[in-house]
């Protein structure tokens, strides 16, 4: 009776954890290390928001992009402390582009078949941020 519990205990950890796998890899589920007074972040379909206070730390999460093209990615920062930045990489972990209040525009061709990720770094930072995309 011990072994078909400890049997179904390991199945059971072992199915949640590919739950857990697959839900990343699809763009549902994020990875944060995030110390905030405030943290609200939201995902839409050609973009991303995040409401911040004294927020310090980085959001990682996968994106998947309907079509394969150019796409132009604008970072709007209404920041009052701090700073925030948001990285394109590919599935390799490579830069693709790097968004900041310096720098708050790009453009990069994407492939719909490929997997990319989106990172979020915040500075002490204070206030409003969006990533739009078209």
């Amino acid at each position: 009776m011990k072994i078909g519990i400890c049997l179904f205990s390991v199945v059971s950890v072992t199915a949640l954890l590919a739950l857990l796998n697959v839900g990343y890899r699809q763009g549902f589920l994020t990875s944060k290390r995030i110390a905030a007074a405030l943290f609200v972040f939201r995902r839409s379909e050609n973009g991303e928001s995040a409401t911040v206070d004294s927020c310090s730390g980085s959001l990682r999460h996968m994106a998947r992009f309907q079509e394969s093209r150019s796409y132009q990615f604008h970072f709007h920062g209404n920041l009052s402390r701090g700073d925030a930045e948001i990285v394109l990489s590919d599935g390799k972990k490579q830069p693709l582009l790097r968004l900041n209040r310096c720098s708050p525009t790009g453009a990069v061709k994407l492939d719909k078949n490929n997997r990319y990720f989106l990172r979020w770094e915040f500075r002490k930072a204070t206030g409003r941020c969006e990533l739009s995309w078209e």
